[in-house]
């Protein structure tokens, strides 16, 4: 399943921002909401988009009531109450229902509910079924989605980069110790010989020497052709 964390993310702020904004800055953010509705409506799948139709039924303030999480207090009379139960805004029916393309972000898939490697992911369809945002939150990775139960290492190149490979993996930790050089059958770097101060003057001499090679054939050519100038002007005063 395709699972966009990045929309997720800004359903959650939307999401907070229903809840505390009121009156004029609440109409200028109403655009906002819709634009993110209107891409999730379309990139979702017939079923998704059925489900919402249905959920936004009798719903008034659209299209803040899409990104609306409400709270349902359960039974049980005065002596006992259920806890109050949060259910999450009617616009995730969208996002969970998001249809595969080629051009989706791979960071963003996660195996399906039930199917084969989806128990490590099991906490998060359930945060999301409870609407429990600091989790999903804390399992946006930034490359993809992560298992803050599980230990992450990061790359030892490319600047620190997280690569959200398990612990155990091939790469191995930045603090761990490197071997020193020699030591475990590996080589030590090899020193570039200095220069020798010969080395630089025959090199020096070799360029010298090709300069005033150049300089020589190029007088040369100059002497010529002034040579068959002054000839070619002789003959031309002997015709006349």
């Amino acid at each position: 399943m395709q699972l966009d964390r990045h929309r997720l993310q800004q359903l959650i702020a939307l999401s907070g921002l229903e809840q505390t904004l009121t009156g004029p800055e609440r109409l200028l953010r109403q655009d906002e909401v819709s634009d993110f509705l209107k891409t999730a409506f379309t990139d979702a799948t017939e079923r998704a988009r059925a489900d919402f139709v249905s959920r936004m039924r009798d719903q008034a303030d659209f299209p803040w009531s899409a990104v609306r999480a409400t709270r349902a207090r359960g039974g049980g009379g005065a002596s006992f109450a259920l806890p109050v139960a949060v259910l999450a805004p009617p616009a995730l029916v969208l996002l969970r229902g998001q249809a595969e393309t080629i051009e989706a972000d791979p960071g963003n898939r996660l195996p399906d509910r039930g199917s084969a490697g989806a128990a490590e992911w099991e906490f998060l369809h359930r945060a999301l079924d409870a609407w429990d945002t600091q989790t999903i939150l804390r399992a946006v990775g930034p490359v993809g989605w992560i298992n803050p139960s599980q230990e992450y290492v990061p790359w030892d190149t490319d600047g620190g980069a997280t690569s959200g490979a398990p612990a155990g993996s091939a790469r191995p930790a930045p603090d761990a110790p490197s071997p020193a050089p020699g030591d475990g059958g590996v080589p030590a770097p090899a020193t570039p010989p200095r220069p020798r101060v010969y080395t630089y003057l025959a090199a020096t001499a070799g360029i010298g020497a090709a300069v005033g090679v150049t300089v020589l054939v190029l007088r040369r050519s100059r002497e010529n052709a002034r040579q068959r100038l002054a000839d070619a002007l002789r003959a031309q005063e002997k015709r006349g």
